[in-house]
């Protein structure tokens, strides 16, 4: 994926793109931490607790510039070939944050663009014009299937808890609202 290349379903199988999205990340199954210790029964990256999700919130936002997170936007949707994706596209932007890659996306021509984040703090930020939602990745039942040409993650993912658990179930709701000739 990151020589230009887009990642097309076949497989849709959550197994055979969690086994390839674990080893990009350099991370195996028997590697991780039981459940428990990365966090507990309880416990999630969107928990309902204020100070722990306000801290990863305030964090994001002073990590740098708007103008600064658009251009590392731009460059990502480079290298991943975005001259070559229609901009008649439906296309959601998944994990999407104060909106950055949203503007990123708008620059480079689209029109038809979601955002999605879990965090409301967040989305208030963004000022653009695409409409976004506060959704967790891992329901999208607000989303009709089939409704999106493209499904881009830049962020986000490090943000599921159980990785094992979580990350087949964000894969299953991103294949549902893809075309079946959509791409992630």
């Amino acid at each position: 994926v990151g020589n230009g290349a887009m990642a097309h379903p076949p497989p849709r199988s959550s197994s055979a793109v969690l086994d390839l999205l674990l080893s990009l990340a350099g991370q195996r199954e028997s590697a991780l931490p039981p459940a428990e210790d990365r966090g507990g029964e309880g416990l999630s990256t969107y928990q309902t607790s204020s100070q722990p999700v306000a801290a990863w919130e305030s964090a994001y936002l002073r990590f740098q510039t708007r103008e600064r997170e658009v251009r590392k936007h731009f460059r990502r949707l480079r290298r991943l070939g975005v001259h070559r994706w229609p901009r008649n596209a439906c296309v959601l932007d998944l994990f999407c944050g104060s909106g950055a890659g949203l503007v990123a996306i708008e620059r480079l021509g689209f029109a038809d663009v979601i955002g999605v984040d879990r965090s409301a703090r967040l989305l208030a930020t963004y000022t653009g014009r695409f409409p976004c939602f506060e959704a967790d990745g891992r329901d999208l039942a607000r989303l009709a299937s089939g409704s999106f040409d493209l499904v881009i993650i830049q962020g986000g993912l490090h943000h599921l808890e159980r990785l094992h658990e979580d990350l087949p179930r964000v894969l299953g709701e991103v294949w549902r609202v893809l075309d079946e000739a959509g791409t992630l």
